[in-house]
């Protein structure tokens, strides 16, 4: 779906649209990783989040890449896709080798498959306000202002989704457990690390 979305895609210059059809990329990212950690009991940026993270992560990205050149294999790879030096990539390199067999055998469809982006109108909006990106939230509860088409400033409580469900489970959102952190109760280092993974 993502790859016919670069098909489909209006862009007011032809250079931007050779751009797009040259590179085809996409941008598989991640949503709601900082709930889901606070929902499987895990602190964000413990040793134990560190492990699944890179588990996960792997995982995805070994996905990704293989779904990309079975794309490749029924529609062709992107059109600057260059075997040898795509292969030599210090990032393939770190792909699982029946990947990388799979890149040899049909190419890539994109030549840029996973990003880490901020979502934080999108999980709002269509994801009940669970974590956006791969960070905890901000808050468990905040305000937002939002300018109605008359012009006039409508604003709304937000609620974390974790910390909603949390509480509407029975727990003390008073007193809530360790794993339980927002962006601003953990170190810079913890979330270093945590891109990182």
């Amino acid at each position: 779906f993502m790859d016919n979305v670069n098909d489909i895609t209006y862009v007011p210059l032809e250079s931007q649209r050779k751009n797009l059809q040259d590179k085809r990329r996409i941008g598989l990212g991640i949503m709601g990783y900082g709930s889901a950690l606070m929902m499987l009991n895990i602190r964000y940026g413990s040793k134990k989040a560190l492990k699944i993270t890179d588990d996960l992560m792997k995982f995805i990205m070994n996905q990704a890449y293989q779904s990309s050149a079975l794309i490749a294999g029924e529609k062709g790879a992107f059109p600057l896709f260059d075997k040898k030096k795509y292969l030599q990539g210090e990032f393939i390199k770190k792909l699982a080798p029946e990947t990388i067999a799979l890149i040899e055998k049909y190419g890539t469809r994109n030549s840029h498959l996973l990003s880490i982006a901020p979502t934080g109108t999108i999980s709002l909006a269509f994801a009940d306000n669970a974590s956006n990106g791969i960070e905890p939230p901000f808050s468990w509860t905040y305000n937002r202002k939002k300018r109605m088409i008359d012009g006039t400033i409508k604003e709304y409580q937000v609620e974390d989704y974790a910390w909603r469900l949390y509480k509407h489970l029975g727990h003390d959102i008073n007193n809530l457990p360790n794993y339980f952190v927002t962006a601003l109760q953990i170190s810079a280092q913890a979330h270093k690390e945590m891109v990182a993974a």
